[in-house]
């Protein structure tokens, strides 16, 4: 369905921009439902973190292709060690 579209277009989105900035050394691990998990070094988790979320968010990039959406995209990230651990990251609102 249009969901699984649209983050299917999220992950290649953000794989294109994350290969622009390589030094960030971001892995996508895996999608689970509606959630992407990476593995981020912490010396680059504000930086990733803005990114991935600035890109995620972006509707019109996102959804050209194939749907007409006019609701705004929210973007929430969270990080930790473990999947246990995760707290969400500070400046994680959207506006």
């Amino acid at each position: 369905g249009s969901a699984a579209d649209l983050c299917k277009a999220a992950m290649l989105q953000v794989e294109n921009n994350l290969v622009q900035h390589s030094e960030l050394r971001v892995r996508l691990l895996v999608q689970i439902h509606d959630e992407l998990l990476f593995e981020v070094p912490d010396e680059h988790l504000s930086k990733a973190g803005a990114l991935i979320k600035s890109v995620m968010e972006d509707r019109e990039t996102l959804c050209s292709e194939f749907l007409n959406l006019r609701v705004p995209l929210r973007v929430s990230l969270c990080a930790g060690k473990t999947w246990g651990h995760m707290t969400p990251l500070q400046n994680n609102s959207s506006q």
